[in-house]
C-alpha cells in the first residue's frame, strides 16, 4: 500500500513541474520582410537602362554601402543594415510605415530615395535599389 502512494505522488509532481516550466518559447511579434537587390553603378545609370555593360561591383562594394530604415517623419534612424555580398538585403520589420534611404558614402546617390514603405504583418516587399557612385 505505501509503495501505491508514492506511485499516485510522481504524476502529480511531473504535473506540478511541467505547469513551472520556464523555457517555454515566448510569442514573437509577427512582422513583414522588406528584400531587394543593389545595383551599384559606375558611369551614367541612363546607359544601364539602355543595356550597356557597367563594370561590376565588388563583394567590399556591396558591403560597405548600407540601408537606412527611418520612423515616418525620418527623425529617428530605426534600423541599419549592411547589403550582402551579392547586393542583396533582407530585413524584417515590425507593421508600420517607414522612410528607407541609403546612408550617405562618397558621392553615391540613390536612385528613387528615400522612399515611403507601409509594412503589414506578414507582407514580404521588394525594393530594388540602383545605387549611382557618381563615377564616370
Amino acid at each position: 500500500m505505501k509503495n501505491s502512494r508514492h506511485l499516485l505522488f510522481i504524476p502529480l509532481l511531473f504535473i506540478f513541474f511541467a505547469g513551472c516550466k520556464t523555457d517555454q518559447p515566448t510569442p514573437t511579434p509577427e512582422t513583414a520582410v522588406l528584400t531587394g537587390i543593389v545595383q551599384i553603378v559606375y558611369g551614367d545609370p541612363a546607359l544601364l537602362q539602355l543595356g550597356t555593360p557597367m563594370p561590376a561591383a565588388s563583394p567590399e562594394d556591396y558591403t560597405a554601402r548600407k540601408l537606412q530604415i527611418f520612423n515616418t517623419d525620418g527623425s529617428e534612424l530605426l534600423h541599419e543594415i549592411s547589403f550582402s555580398e551579392d547586393g542583396t538585403y533582407r530585413i524584417e520589420l515590425a507593421p508600420g510605415t517607414y522612410i528607407v534611404n541609403v546612408a550617405p558614402f562618397g558621392l553615391d546617390t540613390a536612385l528613387d530615395l528615400p522612399t515611403v514603405i507601409v509594412m503589414s504583418k506578414g507582407l514580404k516587399r521588394t525594393l530594388d535599389i540602383i545605387i549611382d557612385t557618381g563615377v564616370r
